[in-house]
């Protein structure tokens, strides 16, 4: 008599199931977004986009992404303020941020008082940001 209760001894327990990589992309131009989730389709890791920077911390605290991609300047909360409070908060403050910016030597004079990890000009070289996204969270491809 086979006990229907009893757990497969091949199943996976919740500790070795491993979620995707999050990553939270937050610009107000939603092509940025749309373009660097299109870049890392073929990757297993999940993409959650905001536009401007307020929603973006609420959505960091909730979500708890691995890795936040912001713009420098956005109407409703620049990188400064956004880093400022991920970084104040227990639950996101190790989180790492990359910043995306046309006005670089603004941003790298702004941004490493923030313990930002890399800030990069715009237009951003897919390929370049895709190396250094590696660089903090795993990027496996995706097997078919």
């Amino acid at each position: 008599m086979s006990n229907a209760h009893s757990p497969d001894p091949n199943a996976l327990s919740d500790a070795e199931v491993e979620s995707a990589p999050r990553i939270l992309c937050i610009d107000e131009d939603p092509h940025v977004c749309e373009a660097i989730a299109d870049r890392l389709t073929s990757y297993d890791v999940e993409i959650n986009t905001a536009f401007f920077g307020t929603l973006d911390y609420w959505m960091a605290k909730e979500e708890l992404p691995d890795l936040i991609i912001t713009d420098y300047r956005m109407p409703r909360g620049n990188a400064g303020h956004i880093v400022e409070t991920v970084r104040r908060n227990q639950r996101t403050w190790n989180i790492p941020v990359i910043v995306l910016s046309r006005q670089i030597d603004d941003a790298k004079r702004d941004m490493h008082r923030y313990g930002v990890q890399e800030i990069i000009a715009k237009p951003v070289a897919l390929d370049d940001l895709i190396n250094i996204i590696s660089k903090y969270i795993p990027l496996e491809t995706i097997r078919v």
